[in-house]
């Protein structure tokens, strides 16, 4: 017998050892699996204890008398209470904004959930729009989550809050090269080549060499800080860094960019439709980098990064709204 056989339902979701529900999901590989696949939901909480599931029905070749979309249900409680319902359309021809039912609207969708005989909810909104729901898996989903619930504990730590450093771009600048051993994974035939370079506050600077080629289906690119006062050259040593590692720290990241008028460096884990993965984003200090919100999407159903499950958020980090 092997390690699946005798593990518990939640363990089996986190280990990997239950196979996907969903007609499209994202290869572990491209992510931390902080987020599980339940029956069709995504299942996960950040830090601080909040846990969303979310779902949405695969997109399908009939035509339907209604707009698909997605099921956001925040769990608050060891025994499966939802605290509340959001519907997130999904119809890219035009970006609708979320829908909130009302109590009482939130109520049925939550007893046609817990019944589970329906394929389908559908919801009416007040603007005379019809959205069609995914039906089935949620008494999986609440399942699955008090066992997590009973066990989980936030613990909340005090910290002092932390503004984003903004970046200033350094135009024609000369950067140092790169070794043939930091650029080992690369391939493309402009590897080591400077992309962009920024002054981040008075102790670092940042830069971002070539990698891959371009059109390549998730870029990689090589990001790397410079100490003002030494000089030295360090690797960017991000959890979610890849390639050759100095001091055990590695340089390449996927889909990165640094918004530099935020102070906020983005990389990103795609699967092969884009809408599903991993999503990090870190605040640049004076003294570097620190994860700011991290988020994950299990089941590719069309949703945007910002509405993939939040595994991790930082109470002190300053963020933008939007965000």
């Amino acid at each position: 017998m092997n390690f699946c056989t005798y593990t518990s339902v939640i363990a089996l979701l986190l280990a990997g050892c239950l196979p996907p529900v969903g007609e499209r999901t994202i290869p572990p590989a491209y992510i931390d699996q902080q987020v599980m696949e339940v029956e069709g939901w995504d299942l996960g909480c950040d830090n601080l204890g909040q846990c969303f599931a979310v779902a949405a029905v695969p997109p399908r070749k009939a035509k339907m008398n209604g707009i698909r979309a997605a099921l956001r249900v925040e769990l608050t409680h060891p025994d499966g209470f939802a605290a509340g319902i959001t519907i997130i359309p999904l119809d890219f021809e035009q970006r609708l904004p979320d829908v909130k039912p009302t109590l009482l609207e939130a109520e049925k969708i939550l007893e046609t959930l817990r019944d589970g005989d329906e394929f389908l909810v559908w919801h009416d909104d007040t603007d005379a729009i019809r959205y069609y729901l995914p039906a089935q898996g949620f008494k999986a989903v609440e399942t699955v989550y008090s066992q997590y619930a009973e066990k989980f504990s936030a613990r909340w730590v005090e910290q002092e809050a932390i503004m984003p450093t903004k970046g200033v771009r350094l135009l024609n600048y000369r950067a140092p090269l790169l070794t043939e051993k930091q650029l080992s994974d690369c391939t493309s035939e402009d590897k080591g080549s400077l992309k962009a370079a920024w002054d981040v506050g008075t102790q670092f600077r940042l830069f971002k060499y070539a990698c891959s080629p371009k059109g390549a289906f998730s870029p990689e690119t090589l990001w790397f800080t410079q100490n003002k006062q030494t000089g030295k050259l360090v690797p960017i040593g991000l959890a979610e860094a890849v390639g050759p590692k100095r001091d055990d720290k590695a340089a390449g990241l996927y889909n990165a960019y640094f918004e530099e008028s935020q102070g906020l460096l983005v990389t990103r884990k795609y699967g092969a439709s884009g809408d599903c993965g991993l999503s990090a984003t870190y605040a640049a200090t004076p003294s570097g980098f620190v994860l700011a919100v991290r988020r994950e999407a299990r089941h590719c159903v069309g949703l945007f990064t910002g509405d993939w499950i939040t595994t991790y958020r930082s109470s002190a980090v300053i963020m933008p709204d939007y965000w």
